[in-house]
């Protein structure tokens, strides 16, 4: 299923970080007259069908052992197009957060954690954690948290559960060996924001445009 982006909903930040420079470029005067008789851009995002022949990065391979000698779960590896990105995934998971190695096609990586909230306070439903900036094409919304800490792992971590306690508790996993249950949520979460915002278009995929 292709997921359908209306890009004159994004902000030039989010073009540039979805499409690449260049590419931004390339549609901006189609953007402006869409923008100029409020009409909708949309676009077709084409997620990875299979995992590409690279070599897991050497930081990924690190990160995996220490994140089993703390006791997380390794579960296995993954395609994440769930944030309009390609990343491969191996999903670790514990009884409270969720944390993921990621890299690019390319072979750059990085760390994520993800913890959903029980009895959220200034609506913030979910928290979600990376070692790496803009690592997110789509600004996050009032829904969710997004915060950037600094490696290594132990640190990571402790400062995620530090941005967890800002706003919440966060919700036990009934099934720890599913880490995707997490991810899933976080997902939903945006995606509803995300409708909300005019982001994300219902519709059919040859009215749509395709992505380079």
């Amino acid at each position: 299923m292709h997921l359908k982006l209306n890009l004159a909903a994004l902000t030039s930040t989010e073009l540039e970080r979805l499409l690449g420079m260049d590419a931004s470029r390339g549609v901006m005067s189609e953007l402006s007259a869409a923008k100029l008789v409020g009409k909708a851009f949309p676009y077709v995002f084409n997620p990875l069908e299979e995992v590409q022949a690279l070599s897991t990065p050497e930081e990924t391979l690190q990160w995996s052992q220490e994140l089993q000698d703390l006791g997380f779960t390794c579960h296995p590896l993954q395609l994440d197009t769930g944030f309009f990105r390609h990343l491969h995934q191996v999903p670790f998971s514990s009884e409270l957060m969720v944390v993921t190695a990621s890299w690019t096609p390319q072979g750059n990586a990085h760390l994520e954690a993800f913890s959903v909230l029980k009895d959220p306070v200034a609506g913030i439903n979910a928290v979600v954690t990376t070692s790496a900036p803009h690592v997110f094409p789509l600004e996050f919304s009032e829904v969710i948290s997004y915060k950037q800490v600094a490696l290594p792992t132990p640190h990571f971590l402790e400062g995620h559960q530090q941005h967890v306690k800002q706003f919440g508790r966060p919700l036990k996993q009934n099934h720890a060996e599913d880490p995707l249950m997490v991810l899933r949520l976080v997902r939903d979460l945006c995606a509803r924001a995300w409708l909300r915002r005019g982001v994300l278009l219902d519709e059919s995929a040859p009215q749509a445009r395709r992505g380079p």
